[in-house]
This record gives C-alpha cells, structure tokens and sequence, in this order.
C-alpha cells in the first residue's frame, strides 16, 4: 500500500512539472508570436507603415496556425490529467472498499471457524459425556467379563467394528484378554513381545498411532454376509496413574477414524486402566 501511494505521489508531481513547462512554453509562443510582426520589419528593415502592414497578415496567420494547435494541445493535456486523477481516485475508491471488503470477508470467515471450532469442541465434550456415562452403567463383572462390556461400549460408541485389548504381563509380554467382533486366522496373533509389531511397538514407544490405510487381509470382519477388511484402525496405550505402560487397545472401522476417535479413546482410557488394575491378578490368572 505505501508503494502504491509513492508511486502516485510520483506521478502527480511530474504530471505538475510537466504541465509548467507546458504552460510556460505556450506563454513563450504566444510572446514570440506578438513580436513576431515587429521582429520580422526589423529583420527586413521595413521602416514604412505600408511595409510593415504588409507583414501583418502572415504574422496573423502564422499565429494562428500555431495558436490552434497549441490551445487543442493544451485542452487535451488538461483533459488527460484530470481523467487520470479522476481515475486514480476511482482506483483509490476501489482499493479501499476492497481491502475493506476482504477484512470483512476475512473477519466473517474468523468467527465462523470460531463458531465452527466452538460447535466441534462441544459435539466432542458432548459424545465424552455420552461415552463415560455408558462406560459407567456397563454391565458390572468382574475380571475378563467386565473388560468385555467396556470394550462392547467403546467399540459401539464409535462405530469400529472390531476390536481387541492386549494386557502387558510381568515379563513384558503382550496377551489379548478382551475383544469385540474378533475374528482369528492363524496368521493372526494373540500375543506379542514389547517392541514387536505394531502392539508391541505402541507399547514400547507409548504412543497412540492411527492408520488410515490398512493392508488388505490385514484385519477380517466377518459377518453373515461374508468377509470384509477394515480400512483404517487405532492402536492406543493404556497407562497407569504412574504413566506405565499396562496394555494396549486396538479398534478398527469401515471409515476413517479421525482426531475425535482418537481423543474418545484417551478419554476412555483412565477407566480401561483402572478395571485391569483392580483386577489384573484376576485377568493374568484365566490367561
């Protein structure tokens, strides 16, 4: 915006210094062209009246000739520099209801991702309320049965259709104890060393991962209907209060899980973690 500005202020004062020079040369035209019918009889030494007269209509002339196009050269100076002012004042026009278009725009555009951002955070609080209070009324067992209810409620709540919980043992080594929907292959295993696979390695590493294109035949559904594959799963650590590492989570859906499947698993966690807790000799004991 200032170099927009600089240049027109560039632009006014040579359109101002060549409208002197203009104006000054036309004054010295027309000058010329009064004395030109006494400077011509000087030049020629015309003393008589007769002579001079002589003269006058061609200086006439003459001054003439050059007075109409100069008075045309004029006008069309004039003109042009107050249709370029008048155009650059438009353009000024233009430029600020522009910007001020824009930082509407751009103001508009703000609050609705506020709005839009405010609307999401509360559809998530909201979906955290509904999966806490179903966690809460599971059915009550105890040991291997109770983890079964909460993974049905976890994996129902968003819409995986499958799912399995792996417990850490003493010996650092990873077993299912619960599932959902599962469907075993011998390919398949139920058990895993720390740092081994894509389990063992989300324990090791204590890091949720989300895979958004799972293989083909990786992960099998299978229903009435027949078989099918997944497309995406979460792999999630469940911790203790001292932040350890006590099992791992895996769910997997038709869709694609985002960042609200992710932060519901998080949310579910503490309660994952505080059933194992409570009863984990129960749970290592019907390994």
């Amino acid at each position: 915006m200032k170099v927009q500005s600089a240049s027109r202020n560039l632009y006014k004062w040579l359109g101002v210094i060549s409208m002197t020079v203009f104006v000054v040369g036309v004054g010295l035209v027309v000058n010329y062209m009064i004395s030109f019918q006494m400077d011509v009889a000087n030049r020629l030494s015309l003393s008589s009246a007769a002579h001079i007269n002589a003269v006058k209509p061609i200086a006439t002339q003459i001054s003439l000739i050059l007075s109409v196009p100069l008075l045309a050269a004029l006008c069309t100076l004039l003109f042009t520099v107050l249709y370029f002012n008048e155009v650059s004042k438009q353009r000024e026009i233009i430029y600020v209801e522009t910007i001020k278009e824009e930082d509407t725009d751009s103001s508009k555009k703000e609050a609705e991702e506020q709005k839009e951002e405010q609307s999401l955070a509360e559809i998530l609080q909201e979906r955290k309320n509904n999966l806490m209070q179903h966690l809460a009324n599971a059915p009550q067992k105890t040991g291997l049965g109770e983890l079964e209810a909460l993974m049905m409620v976890l994996c129902e709540e968003i819409q995986a259709v499958q799912g399995a919980l792996f417990v850490v043992r003493a010996d650092q080594t990873l077993h299912m104890v619960s599932s959902y929907a599962y469907f075993s292959t011998e390919k398949r295993k139920v058990s895993y060393g720390w740092g081994e696979g894509l389990t063992g390695q989300v324990a090791k590493d204590a890091q949720l991962i989300n895979i958004k294109a799972i293989p083909e035949g990786y992960v099998t559904v299978l229903s009435g209907l027949g078989k099918s594959s997944p497309k995406s799963m979460i792999i999630a650590p469940i911790k203790d209060e001292n932040g350890h590492v006590i099992a791992v989570v895996e769910v997997a859906s038709f869709a694609i899980f985002d960042a609200t499947e992710e932060q519901l698993i998080e949310a579910a966690a503490p309660m994952l973690a505080s059933t194992i807790g409570n009863n984990y000799e129960k749970i290592v004991e019907e390994l």
